[in-house]
């Protein structure tokens, strides 16, 4: 089937720098699977991905191995897709698409060369945490999540259905490589950074310097997407706010809770380490980093929850590219999935060995509190009615 109508999903694989032994490209493969599932299964619904004949156009980037790939797969209307779930063996060379016209891939998608990573030479130990990228020229040919901006940009306006990061994470985003930012400029990128970062990506540069072109990155990376596409980032975010959350819900249990309502919090001797990292301007945590115990009220916590989703990187996403952002919600972790599809999820139940934790309460105080839904992997959604509810209450929170 020759199809006019073509959908793209980007599927990014980070690199396993841990000991975690975490298959990310695998993820990917598991990605297009249940995407293929949900578009047989959804495809007679209003709200269905696709209804006309398309081609599913599946593009992966491989961090870890430097290559980028396709699958193709064709949907027939009032049908669906024919044929068995992509194999490993599926994915092909962009040069396979080979059709010449704007969908293909060789058009819009960065090129490189690049090249394999290698946890020997491209990474140096760092003491007490996980071994950190060594940047610079000589990993210029090492993909980038600059790399896969660029390509989205350069696809068609309308035509990305999905972005989806497996790898690493925290709460400025997708950890493709654990490199640094050594500029720390609030407008522009390290050019040196591979990781995603979420105070800089999503404004109108997209972190690239002033130039005529770079004024359009923001403009662009929005038109690329369909109405109905969505950036989907499936790391952790786990920090600090996991026991915030779990002690002002024991509180809320004994009752009688309003904004004003004082409530005592007593930190782990790990805890300290962080109250800079995650609160520099001690607006809510202890500003001495030996301090463990402290008081806060209900409305403070709220303010201090929602003040953390506003820097996480699927909220900048929503909010500066006006389409759906999902991500896991502060104080959460990623697993991987030891069955079906074989992707990512956050536990709402501790299972092991799938799920060593369990969120399922810190879903329900996120929904309750700040007005936030869970998809069935446990990750937030941030779409345009959340969003419109998260803004007016930052708006109200006030400095």
């Amino acid at each position: 089937m020759t199809a006019t109508n073509v959908k793209l999903f980007f599927l990014v694989a980070g690199h396993e720098y841990s000991e975690k032994d975490l298959d990310f490209w695998k993820m990917c493969t598991g990605r297009v699977r249940e995407r293929i599932q949900h578009i047989n299964t959804t495809f007679s619904r209003a709200d269905a991905l696709v209804s006309a004949d398309t081609t599913l156009r599946f593009i992966r980037f491989n961090v870890g191995t430097g290559k980028i790939e396709v699958i193709d797969r064709d949907f027939t209307a009032g049908r669906g897709v024919k044929g068995a779930f992509p194999r490993e063996s599926d994915w092909k060379p962009l040069s396979t698409v080979a059709t010449g016209d704007n969908f293909d891939p060789a058009k819009f998608v960065s090129g490189g060369p690049f090249r394999a990573i290698s946890n020997s030479t491209d990474y140096q130990p760092h003491p007490g945490g996980e071994p950190t990228f060594i940047s610079g020229a000589a990993a210029a040919d090492v993909i980038s999540i600059t790399d896969v901006y660029r390509s989205v940009r350069g696809a068609p306006p309308g035509s990305v259905l999905e972005l989806s990061f497996f790898s690493h994470g925290w709460i400025e985003g997708p950890i493709l490589v654990n490199s640094s930012d050594a500029v720390r400029n609030p407008n522009l990128r390290d050019p040196n950074d591979k990781d995603g970062r979420s105070g800089v990506d999503f404004n109108l540069l997209m972190g690239e310097a002033s130039s005529p072109s770079s004024l359009l990155n923001g403009l662009a990376f929005t038109a690329a997407f369909d109405p109905k596409g969505a950036m989907h980032t499936w790391g952790c975010n786990f920090d600090i706010e996991l026991r915030v959350v779990q002690q002002a819900q024991t509180r809320i249990k004994q009752g009688g809770v309003n904004d004003a309502t004082p409530i005592n919090f007593h930190f782990e001797d790990w805890a300290p380490a962080r109250y800079t990292l995650v609160d520099p301007g001690a607006t809510f945590l202890p500003p001495v980093a030996t301090t463990v115990n402290m008081t806060r009220t209900f409305g403070e916590v709220k303010k201090f929850l929602r003040r953390r989703l506003q820097k996480c990187y699927a909220f900048q996403f929503a909010n500066n590219m006006s389409h759906t952002g999902v991500g896991a919600l502060p104080g959460t972790e990623g697993d991987d999935e030891k069955t079906g599809f074989r992707m990512m999820q956050v536990c709402a139940k501790f299972d092991p060995p799938a799920c060593p934790v369990g969120f399922a309460n810190l879903f329900a105080f996120y929904r309750t509190h700040l007005g936030i839904k869970v998809d069935n992997r446990g990750y937030g959604i941030l779409d345009a009615a959340t969003m419109q509810k998260l803004l007016a209450d930052i708006a109200a929170d006030g400095p």
